[in-house]
């Protein structure tokens, strides 16, 4: 079976090199319905190469008929478009997804964007602000993990002037 997948996986990217009109469809097709996760995921990532295509993935990701590790997937294949409406996106679906899981991904992502300030004052307002205790505490964690000094000096003042003990600890 290794073989196989890894020839639909090899047809895939082929496909997703194909600059004309028929590449994008089949690649749509394929990340909706192929039976094989991985392969899916290929797709994903092909459909990301093209930044005209994120609506399509935010789709998926708020597809709640699709598999929770599709939608994360789809999630890092949006984290990785080319493209400037990125953060804009992934901090929409923070609050469009319904799913733990899927929230702790998309805070992931925001942490590991390019834009480090812009993730750090956001994961800043999340870690003070969002109405669920879990997404606060993953915001903190994320911003613990950034490595950056910017991050922790806001973290510092971040728990200096948090009430709520749950995320502190």
């Amino acid at each position: 079976a290794g073989a196989g997948v890894e020839l639909q996986q090899s047809a895939v990217e082929a496909i997703g090199e194909r600059a004309d009109s028929e590449a994008v469809p089949l690649l749509k097709k394929i990340a909706r319905s192929h039976p094989r996760r991985d392969v899916r995921q290929e797709a994903l990532e092909k459909l990301a190469e093209r930044p005209d295509q994120m609506p399509f993935l935010l789709e998926i990701v708020n597809d709640r008929g699709e598999s929770i590790e599709l939608r994360r997937n789809a999630i890092e294949a949006v984290a990785e478009t080319d493209s400037s409406d990125v953060m804009p996106a992934l901090k929409r679906l923070l609050d469009s997804v319904n799913n733990r899981e899927l929230k702790e991904e998309v805070i992931d992502r925001i942490a590991d964007s390019g834009d480090r300030p812009g993730a750090i004052a956001f994961l800043i307002g999340i870690a003070q602000n969002h109405g669920d205790t879990d997404v606060r505490k993953s915001a903190v964690e994320a911003l613990g993990d950034m490595n950056d000094e910017r991050a922790i000096d806001a973290l510092s003042q971040a728990y200096d002037s948090t009430p709520d003990e749950a995320t502190k600890n």
